[in-house]
């Protein structure tokens, strides 16, 4: 397992008139060093790592912006044909892969807890596990003891005392009516508000338990087993499209929608606030690359973590919107972190920044949390002395370029 951090950042600035934040990129490049992810993109919820899952290498970029490298030594044997995927309970971390079975990840050591020569999807409810085993049960797995379901089930999705499962990949959830496993019905012929044959995704909301199933005629909402209404283009304005194609939900039980076009390439983003979807990002006024030049599928996923930080993945760059919990390892190099001091900060009536690493003309922005400059100067010297006075309160971005490198740095402003 190799460890090291991310070395460059690429800034683009977005203006559409319903969202203007920024969206910094990261490329995925050499020096970057992480995947594009195949098989999996997501956030541990516990520690907020981003954990990127390819055919034959794993690669998880902590919080302070280390990076992990999972390849065979760590794995065991991978191939194409390995599928691979990752869940998180506090302080563990488990892999479930195919011909093989359930694992135990322990810093670089896996640990076999379950062998299976199949697995549909390993995920997670507090602290028990859920392993589907398909077309034959899916095992309850708490403090290592395992339970067998009477009930066959190939997608499953639990939080506190709701389960729904799926008898298909991606079909339509049953609902229990009985003690056998052949004792249900589809939701389709027994909720009118169901409108999904197939889904897309299917999640539980951040702060309710309440269940949004999101299809190509749009979502599905229920609670307490019962589907209680819709979301669609006919009931929300703007909507992108009826093709939700997958949901995320941010630290006010807003949701983020990635939406679809007929063949269900993905091409927008939305947030639905108040009835109506706002935030809209497309490939003409964001970075985000959802469709590659050779019109395959570049977009790979989009998470939240629990400091509301946005993330989506692409083939070619992990993309953030910028916020006052943007990480610090963002836009930092690991040899030059150092190349630029600035102090005090926070600040209250200027900053010092001291170029001790930078030498020849060097670019500066200061930037706010909406995207917009509210500074910009160049300078050649080594001491620059910066004025904040008539800053407002809040927190800015600082971003120096120099010989087409950009370096990033918080600064708060008391």
């Amino acid at each position: 397992m190799r460890k090291y951090f991310i070395l460059s950042i690429c800034i683009i600035f977005c203006t559409n008139a319903l969202y203007t934040q920024t969206w910094y990129s990261s490329p995925r490049d050499s020096s970057f060093k992480v995947i594009f992810p195949s098989q999996q993109f997501s956030v541990n919820p516990y520690t907020n790592a981003l954990w990127f899952v390819g055919y034959t290498k794993t690669t998880c970029i902590n919080p302070d912006g280390s990076v992990l490298e999972y390849g065979t030594d760590e794995l065991g044997y991978l191939t194409v044909e390995n599928r691979i995927k990752f869940a998180f309970i506090q302080n563990k971390t488990f892999f479930a892969k195919d011909f093989y079975g359930l694992y135990e990840l322990t810093g670089s050591t896996p640990n076999l807890i379950y062998a299976s020569e199949n697995f549909e999807q390993i995920t997670t409810n507090e602290d028990t596990l859920y392993l589907t085993i398909p077309f034959q049960f899916y095992l309850k797995i708490f403090n290592n003891e395992f339970i067998s379901s009477n009930h066959t089930g190939r997608r499953i999705i639990a939080k506190h005392n709701f389960l729904y499962r799926s008898l298909s990949e991606n079909g339509s959830l049953v609902k229990q009516t009985g003690a056998n496993s052949s004792d249900y019905v589809y939701y389709s012929q027994t909720d009118d508000e169901y409108i999904c044959s197939q889904y897309n995704d299917i999640k539980f909301s951040r702060l309710t338990d309440t269940l949004y199933v999101g299809c190509k005629k749009g979502i599905s909402f229920a609670y307490n087993y019962d589907f209680l209404d819709t979301i669609t283009p006919n009931n929300t304005n703007n909507m992108p499209s009826a093709n939700v194609l997958e949901m995320e939900f941010d630290l006010q039980d807003r949701m983020w929608a990635v939406f679809g076009d007929a063949n269900d390439m993905p091409f927008a983003i939305a947030m639905l606030e108040n009835g109506t979807w706002v935030n809209y990002f497309d490939a003409t006024n964001s970075p985000i690359q959802f469709i590659s030049g050779t019109g395959q599928k570049s977009f790979r996923g989009l998470e939240i973590d629990t400091l509301g930080n946005v993330w989506v993945c692409d083939n070619n760059n992990l993309h953030t919107l910028l916020n006052e919990n943007t990480p610090a390892w963002i836009g930092l190099i690991e040899i030059e972190q150092n190349a630029l001091k600035i102090y005090p900060n926070p600040t209250k009536e200027y900053l010092q920044l001291d170029f001790d690493k930078l030498e020849g003309n060097k670019q500066l922005s200061l930037i706010d949390l909406q995207g917009k400059i509210v500074m910009q100067f160049e300078t050649e010297k080594d001491n620059y002395y910066l004025s904040t006075s008539n800053l407002k309160k809040g927190v800015y971005f600082l971003n120096c370029k120099q010989q087409n490198v950009n370096y990033h740095y918080k600064i708060v402003k008391e």
